[in-house]
């Protein structure tokens, strides 16, 4: 009991910290990070949040943002650019528009009309509509079928690889497991596809009230929710 009542002290007194604005969201842990030369994703996964590891940001005892390069992924965007994501639990914070608010101060948002919302979405097309076309990298799984087999969690039979369906659909399996990884557990809500999701492989990694904060020529900042955990997105070219 004595442990519980120390880490909830923790979680409280990092919580007053962000409130006071000591502590500001580029503490978040960084979960993914892509630029036109690699993608990265957190060393950590699957993702735990670690108090330490935000008190250690904070006092500058890290030089990177304790990610490592991945080849298990492929991004495709028009020109140079930076995308990255960060998730945090809400604890910290009252509530979601006070989360909002330490991405972008309300007087400062695009225009209401003009902003993109959506209540339920994929995270893959989140991120398209943040100019990021992002999925697995087939041609590397397909040249290490084992790392493939490990991913799926099951065997694999022979692939066909002129079976497009299949492809695609062994893609978002894939991709679909390694949302899981990055971003949380699989959720039951995750097999009632959004509305518009095309996708063949029976879930889909869903996030909650996406919302465009800010849209402005080169900068896009965007929110939303995955479970117990608000998620920061920045994109910039």
């Amino acid at each position: 009991m004595e442990n519980s009542n120390e880490e909830l002290n923790d979680y409280q007194s990092i919580k007053e910290k962000f409130k006071q604005r000591i502590y500001d969201l580029n503490l978040a842990p960084r979960i993914l990070s892509m630029d036109l030369e690699c993608i990265s994703v957190n060393k950590n996964k699957p993702y735990k949040y670690n108090i330490e590891e935000l008190v250690r940001k904070y006092k500058n005892e890290r030089d990177n943002d304790g990610t490592v390069r991945i080849d298990k992924f492929k991004a495709f965007c028009c020109g140079d650019f930076q995308f990255h994501v960060e998730m945090i639990n809400k604890y910290y914070f009252e509530n979601r528009d006070d989360f909002d608010n330490r991405i972008v101060r309300k007087d400062n948002r695009t225009d209401p009309r003009e902003r993109v919302y959506a209540k339920r979405i994929s995270i893959k097309n989140a991120f398209k509509l943040c100019r990021i076309d992002f999925s697995c990298n087939m041609d590397f799984y397909l040249k290490n079928l084992n790392e493939m087999k490990l991913d799926l969690k099951r065997k694999i039979d022979k692939i066909n690889l002129n079976d497009k369906n299949l492809l695609k659909k062994l893609e978002e399996e894939l991709f679909y497991n390694q949302m899981c990884e990055l971003f949380g557990d699989s959720e039951a809500d995750d097999a009632i596809k959004p509305e518009n999701d095309e996708s063949l492989y029976e879930k889909t990694y869903v996030l909650k009230d996406f919302h465009i904060l800010y849209l402005d020529g080169n900068t896009i900042l965007a929110s939303a929710e995955r479970g117990n955990y608000y998620l920061n997105i920045f994109f910039v070219y």
